[in-house]
């Protein structure tokens, strides 16, 4: 056997488990890599749901919010027209009264006058 044929073999198997530690060392790199931007795609999934959740909690709160005023501004012009209905029952009470009282001027009038 040719001597340097087999230094070349005694290397290659000196340097196959060096070889088989590099090659194992650039694969746990790379599963290291996949792992962690696993890891941090999945918090910013996380934040992105707070968030969302978190928009629409406040888009809620502010609906809520419009709601709540547009009732109370119901309840103001129920409470508005109702004193203006008051107000024009008032109004035509008193001028059945004028009249009342004009026609019993009259009658009182028209009494005088007879006597």
């Amino acid at each position: 056997m040719n001597p340097a044929l087999i230094t070349n073999i005694g290397l290659h198997d000196t340097l196959k488990p060096i070889d088989d530690k590099i090659v194992y060392t650039k694969f746990q790199n790379q599963r290291h890599s996949q792992v962690e931007n696993k890891r941090k795609t999945e918090a910013e999934c996380r934040e992105e749901e707070k968030r969302m959740h978190s928009m629409r909690d406040s888009e809620r709160l502010r609906a809520l919010e419009v709601e709540k005023d547009m009732a109370k501004k119901r309840r103001e012009q129920e409470v508005t027209i109702s004193a203006e209905a008051k107000q024009a029952q008032q109004k035509v009470v008193e001028e059945e009264r004028l009249e009342d009282l004009k026609i019993a001027d009259y009658i009182e009038e028209k009494d005088e006058e007879r006597f």
